[in-house]
């Protein structure tokens, strides 16, 4: 599941990288549009903030979350929603900005879910991520296993 897809480049990188039978959801209709035509989704679904996380959501091995869980994106407390609805043994992948590290409330999701013994981290990597604006200039990747 590529979960906030926005235009669908993720999914993209996805399928480039090897992933076949991607699913995908965003808040906004006219970004389903455009994902639509990257013709790498099997099913794209419509997020309603105000409500409860899809239910299927449960099904998936792994949801991934590029530019989504982020300072100007969604609350921290998405990174809560969706392990919450993971099966033990999902994985979770998702990347975080500079923005977003500087942050308390996001920087300490995932050493706080590690500690609590909610997820294993699997890897953590940070990196260059859109150069060109500056103080959002880099973004560190992870991917996490539910337990």
């Amino acid at each position: 599941m590529d979960y906030g897809f926005g235009t669908g480049l993720s999914g993209v990188a996805l399928d480039e990288a090897g992933f076949k039978n991607i699913d995908g959801a965003d808040l906004s209709e006219k970004m389903l549009d455009i994902a639509r035509d990257t013709r790498v989704y099997d099913k794209l679904d419509l997020i309603v903030p105000e409500q409860d996380l899809h239910r299927d959501l449960g099904s998936y091995d792994t949801i991934v979350a590029v530019g989504v869980i982020s300072k100007g994106a969604a609350p921290p407390s998405l990174y809560n929603d969706l392990l919450r609805v993971l099966a033990p043994g999902a994985k979770l992948a998702f990347s975080m900005n500079d923005l977003s590290l500087a942050e308390d409330e996001y920087n300490a999701l995932v050493p706080d879910s590690v500690d609590a013994g909610k997820v294993k981290l699997l890897h953590e990597e940070y990196g260059p991520h859109l150069t060109k604006y500056g103080d959002n200039s880099g973004s560190k990747v992870f991917v996490v296993e539910k337990r």
